[in-house]
């Protein structure tokens, strides 16, 4: 996937006014993207960012890293420090990718280490092979409050 369409995505994520949670690409072709809200959780070891359906099914689950969400929001390689996952209520998965690049606002912490950011706005890319010589892509854009969750939390998923 080239990087150009992903970075377009975040700054435009990234202005006020300007985001918006969406989803779309090819990969809807082969798997439902359709949503009714976004929900950011935040755990001890990672970000979520969940594109939810109105029976409480999650379609697209964004994983990062929380240390790489807190050491550089930008372009991070969800290869490397997250995930994405899905699942619908047919036990139907999103296939797995193959590249993936994520973007947030930068989280703001207090001196004693409480994160203070009310909301999360971000984009996400990714792209799956799902044939030898097809490849599908995602892209999304979130904006959504930000619920900090105190336990552990799941591991990122594929950990």
């Amino acid at each position: 996937m080239k990087r150009a369409p992903l970075l377009l995505l975040a700054l435009l994520s990234a202005l006020p006014g300007c985001a918006t949670a969406e989803l779309d690409g090819s990969v809807g072709s082969v798997y439902p993207l359709g949503f009714r809200s976004v929900r950011a959780r935040l755990y001890n070891s990672s970000l979520s960012i969940e594109y939810v359906r109105s029976d409480g099914s999650v379609p697209v689950r964004v994983t990062m890293d929380r240390d790489a969400v807190l050491a550089t929001p930008d372009a991070i390689d969800l290869r490397a420090s997250g995930d994405i996952t899905g699942r619908l209520p047919n036990d139907q998965e999103i296939p797995r990718f193959t590249t993936g690049e994520a973007s947030v606002t930068p989280l703001e912490i207090a001196g004693d280490g409480t994160v203070t950011t009310a909301r999360v706005r971000g984009s996400c890319g990714a792209t799956f092979e799902v044939g030898p010589e097809e490849v599908l892509a995602l892209e999304g854009s979130f904006d959504a409050p930000l619920e900090v969750v105190l336990d552990p939390g799941p591991p990122p998923p594929g950990r």
